[in-house]
This record gives C-alpha cells, structure tokens and sequence, in this order.
C-alpha cells in the first residue's frame, strides 16, 4: 500500500512512511523495556512473529526503518518504488524458492541457495521493469537497467548481509537503503 500512495503523492508518502517507522519504533522500544507490552505484543502478533525476534528488534521494525532511510536517501519514485519491490517480492520469492528446490542446487559460501539468489534477483528484475515500464511509463531500454541496477544490488546487499552477520545488519533494512544508495549514484 506505499507504493500506491507514493504514487498519488510524494509529501504524503513521505508522511506515512515517517510515520510507520515511528509507531514501529516506539512500540519496538515499548516492548523491549517493560515486560507487560512485551505480553501485549505477544499476544496480538506473536503468531507472526519468529522465535528470534521475541527478544530483539522484529523484521517490520527494520523494513520501516529501511523504507524511511531510503526515503531520505532518493525520494524518487524510481527508488522507493524499487527498493519496496526488490524487498517485498525479491526476499519472500527467493525464501520459497530456495525452501522447495535450493536443495538441488549448490550452496553460496554464505550458505544461500544458488535457485533463492537467482530467483531473488529474477524477481526484482521483472518487477522493476513492469513497475517503471508499466506504471510510470519509462521506455522498456529506460526501463531495464534501472530495474538490472536496483534487483542486482538487492541480490548483492543480502549476500552481503550473510556474510556480516556478526554486525547485527537486518536484510530488511540494508536492502532498500543499498538500493537507494545505487539510484541515487546511477544516471
């Protein structure tokens, strides 16, 4: 639902997004200090939430952080827009991919599936081009390497990610800013 109100309105897009990364803050800061939101948050989203995350800041907390960083970054349309869909549909996509068939493929030295990395980047790269072609009418050779930009530095922000895991960096935060970082550095 960002990129639609990103799309109708920059200065309202950046108002939501501001103000998701805010509430997600301060609720991530509520239930990590005292124990009876701790028992609230479990209550309404333990379900969603994963066991690593009961003690420690949650994936959402991130992606919002993410979001705004790349916001502040590049406030294009391009960007946020991209960096929304190389995380929102790259990362689940490349999951899935990499739960029923990395199997049968080799394994990166990060431990990665080949068949989740390449479905990762796949991804990003048909969204991004349907996106910017379809959406905001960019000529398909506009269109493709802008999205080839932004799926490749996705794919290499979560490789990254991987290997650093002693730095405490989240893929939902690095993904979105490194791609911001690469729009705003490409012409």
């Amino acid at each position: 639902f960002v990129i639609p109100l990103y799309l109708w309105s920059n200065y309202w897009g950046h108002i939501l997004i501001g103000l998701i990364f805010a509430f997600n803050g301060t609720m991530e800061a509520l239930r990590l200090s005292f124990p009876a939101a701790q028992r609230v948050a479990l209550w309404v989203f333990g379900p969603l939430m994963r066991k690593g995350e009961l003690r420690r800041l949650t994936g959402t907390f991130y992606y919002s952080c993410g979001m705004f960083t790349t916001m502040c970054i590049n406030p294009s349309q391009e960007a946020v827009s991209l960096a929304c869909l190389n995380l929102s549909l790259g990362d689940p996509v490349a999951a899935i991919t990499a739960h029923f068939v990395g199997g049968r493929f080799p394994r990166l030295p990060t431990g990665k599936s080949v068949a989740g990395t390449l479905a990762f980047w796949l991804t990003g790269l048909a969204a991004g081009v349907a996106f910017l072609h379809g959406v905001l009418g960019y000529a398909a050779g506009a269109a493709v390497p802008k999205a080839l930009v932004a799926a490749t530095v996705g794919c290499l922000a979560e490789a990254a990610v991987d290997v650093h895991r002693s730095y405490h960096l989240d893929d939902n935060a690095v993904i979105p800013i490194a791609i911001a970082v690469a729009l705003t550095l490409w012409p």
